[in-house]
């Protein structure tokens, strides 16, 4: 894209941004060896565990809603430092939802390959995902014997009467590309979120290429074996830059942004919990049940972190952060 725009401005310069949690970021090392091919004029955000407490409640208090991914704290800081310098962003957000294949790829891929597994595999991927038990016997022995990290299930909330969040693998054809469909659904919010958030920090509009109507329908009907190929993802976006960027460049890592869930990022969280999270919060708020809430909030042993662990704290986390703005600040 940024190769593409390039082109269109000619000898008009061009300024880029990549973010990330470190200069070693494969985000943030591939947006400025693009960015050097192209003689443009980058600016690396960088985004460190530090920065977490303020930045998550300023993207809280500009939102109004709780924030529930490290990567609206990246944009966040992104656009604080973009504004002055420029006054619309491209993006390639979309395009993994266009493109590239659903998270549950690898479960849906091995399910629809052996469908008697079905509902093992979708019993593994609840549980990865949820934190639900599983149903199956063989899903609860993978559970007891081959998986090293078992998080708690999130906080359960209280008067609810639960959420179904067992996850349904479809049983159709091409199976990548019938998720996609339905988790397109649910791109223009994600999408809206992040416009909202650029404008009202810094007055920024958001340009989405991958997101228009043309390349949507474009993108839905390439073959799911250009999608993910069990190691790559994004084959058909990827090959289409032959002619524009470096093999190195084109196979170049590529994932979601996230901050770098390390020793030091735990500790902002445990501290944050520490502060916030306190038994006389918990009873005034009365938001959760107290069994489900103290499990989870028992930090792990570093062998025993996981991603799914981190979020589900962080989610607890922003909820308090939005009740002490929007609840306990109008009292």
């Amino acid at each position: 894209m940024t190769s593409l725009v390039k082109k269109t401005l000619g000898e008009r310069s061009l300024l880029t941004f990549s973010y990330g949690y470190d200069t070693d970021d494969p985000n943030v090392v591939g947006g400025k060896q693009i960015s050097d091919l192209l003689n443009c004029e980058h600016t690396s955000v960088i985004t460190y565990p530090d920065e977490v407490p303020q930045l998550l409640t300023e993207s809280i208090a500009h939102l109004e809603e709780p924030v529930g991914r490290d990567q609206y704290l990246m944009l966040t800081k992104m656009a604080k430092v973009a504004r002055g310098k420029v006054d619309t962003l491209i993006t390639g957000n979309c395009g993994d939802a266009v493109f590239g294949s659903p998270p549950l790829a690898k479960y849906l891929l091995k399910a629809s390959k052996w469908p008697f597994l079905r509902s093992f595999y979708q019993d593994i991927a609840t549980e990865d995902y949820s934190g639900a038990s599983p149903e199956t016997i063989a899903g609860k022995l993978y559970l007891k014997f081959f998986k090293k990290q078992q998080t708690p299930a999130a906080a359960k909330i209280l008067g609810s009467f639960g959420v179904d969040n067992r996850i349904i693998l479809p049983n159709q054809s091409p199976p990548l590309l019938k998720m996609l469909e339905h988790d397109l659904r649910y791109a223009p919010g994600e999408q809206g979120i992040k416009s909202n958030l650029l404008y009202d920090i810094a007055r920024l509009e958001l340009r989405q290429p991958y997101a228009d109507i043309s390349l949507i329908k474009m993108g839905l009907s390439i073959p799911d074996e250009w999608r993910f190929n069990g190691n790559t993802f994004k084959l058909a976006l990827r090959l289409s830059a032959k002619n524009d960027l470096p093999e190195n460049l084109i196979w170049a890592p590529k994932g979601v942004a996230r901050l770098k869930h390390d020793d030091r990022l735990w500790d902002i969280i445990a501290e944050l919990i520490h502060n916030k999270i306190t038994p006389d919060k918990v009873m005034s708020r009365a938001i959760y049940e107290k069994e489900s809430l103290d499990n989870l909030l028992k930090i792990p042993n570093r062998n025993k972190r996981s991603m799914r662990w981190l979020y589900r704290l962080w989610y607890i986390i922003a909820l308090e952060i939005w009740c002490e703005i929007f609840i306990d600040q109008k009292k």
